[in-house]
């Protein structure tokens, strides 16, 4: 039987000090800084005792709670739900995968949107050269 969610993050964090874990950012509940939102699948490093400290870590029952810093954008509040992550891992890469939800994984990937693309020749034949 396959650990919960929470026990593999606590498991992991045992062996290695912090964890990995893979959650999709889509998520109704998922609170992440604005470029984040709609990337799908992205990764956070979790744990107590990280080089740059988690400020106000929380790790319950309802998801994983903290002010997790970026370069782009600096400190930013960030919740994950349990229900929203797929994976949990350490840096060994031995964890547990989740398959997702029926919902998320039900999705079309997103489509690039259309652009006015040219080939070089067009461009030079409208410039004249």
């Amino acid at each position: 039987m396959k650990p919960t969610k929470i026990d593999a993050y606590y498991a992991v964090v045992k062996q290695h000090g912090a964890a990995y874990i893979e959650f999709d950012s889509r998520h109704p509940n998922v609170m992440v800084p604005a470029h984040l939102t709609n990337k799908g699948r992205i990764v956070f490093l979790v744990g107590p005792k990280l080089p740059r400290p988690i400020t106000h870590l929380s790790v319950d029952a309802t998801g994983v709670y903290g002010i997790f810093y970026f370069k782009v954008c600096g400190a930013e509040q960030c919740f994950f739900p349990w229900e929203a992550v797929s994976a949990v891992y350490g840096e060994d890469l031995i964890g547990c995968i989740w398959p997702e939800p029926a919902e998320t994984a039900a999705e079309e990937p997103a489509r690039p949107e259309k652009t006015n693309v040219v080939s070089l020749s067009a461009w030079k034949a409208r410039k004249g050269k």
